[in-house]
């Protein structure tokens, strides 16, 4: 299962379940937001070219704002940590 394709395909379970490993395996959370933007990109092109509706967007949505609950907190620890890389 490949994380960008669950969530353009709405597998929601799918997606949960992916994210939650990657978190587990301390994959950097930008690395994540990096395939969210991806999979963001694809569903607004699918949207543009009426592959896509409004529930799909909505659905899209509902996905995307649970990845974000989950991500939230280690993205702040990941720009907090960077921030203090960057001191000399």
């Amino acid at each position: 299962m490949d994380f960008i394709t669950e969530i353009v395909e709405l597998n929601e379970e799918n997606v949960l379940e992916l994210l939650k490993k990657r978190l587990q395996d301390n994959d950097d959370p930008l690395n994540v937001m990096d395939d969210v933007k991806k999979s963001m990109k694809i569903i607004g092109d699918k949207f543009s070219k009426k592959e896509y509706f409004l529930p799909e967007l909505i659905m899209s949505g509902e996905i995307l704002r649970q990845i974000f609950e989950e991500l939230g907190p280690r993205l702040k620890e990941a720009q907090s940590s960077e921030k203090k890389k960057g001191k000399v």
